[in-house]
């Protein structure tokens, strides 16, 4: 690729980052939908959100996550939950973490979401989204924004947003489609 191609891409991601637009980029296993499906469809996902990237507002920043993320994927419609529950199947989950230390796959995510160290980016929040089963991500997606002030802040919600609707793959809907209805 020209070097100018190279730089202008990295202009238009580091404005968009700027502007308060998520960046995310994912990557997924042959069979990734049909897994969601069989793990999602029409019953609860237990989903573990790792990390607490707006000190002392944990349990707010969960709730806003998991919120923000509700009805946002490219498969069958799902309920996500902080906690199992008897519609969940013990075999698959979501795992979130915000501000994942460098180099945390989404393997290791998978296997041990509770041993996630976490590293405060001072001017963007990194998150990583990945769906496991058992201990194997079959989805992941990867994004950040310019640091957020709250778990309320919107760049908080769109990244969220962005994160669930780039996690598996599908043609049927384009990133505006959810961005577009975020406030």
């Amino acid at each position: 690729m020209k070097a100018s191609v190279v730089a202008a891409l990295t202009a238009g991601l580091l404005a968009a980052a700027c502007a308060g637009q998520p960046v995310t980029t994912g990557s997924f296993r042959g069979g990734a939908n049909p897994m969601f499906t069989y793990a999602a469809a029409g019953r609860d996902l237990h989903t573990v959100v790792v990390g607490d990237p707006f000190p002392g507002a944990e349990a707010a920043t969960q709730a806003a996550a998991i919120g923000a993320m509700q009805g946002r994927f490219r498969a069958q419609p799902t309920h996500l939950v902080a906690a199992p529950t008897a519609e969940t199947r013990t075999d698959s989950r979501l795992v979130l973490a915000l501000d994942p230390q460098p180099g945390v796959s989404a393997e290791t995510l998978c296997a041990a979401p509770s041993h996630i160290a976490t590293a405060r980016a001072e001017h963007r929040l990194n998150a990583l989204l990945a769906f496991c089963y058992h201990d194997i991500a079959y989805a992941e997606t990867r994004g950040f924004v310019t640091r957020p002030g709250s778990p309320d802040d919107p760049a908080f919600t769109k990244l969220m947003v962005a994160l669930a609707g780039n996690l598996l793959p599908g043609a049927d809907a384009t990133m505006h489609d959810f961005l577009d209805n975020v406030d």
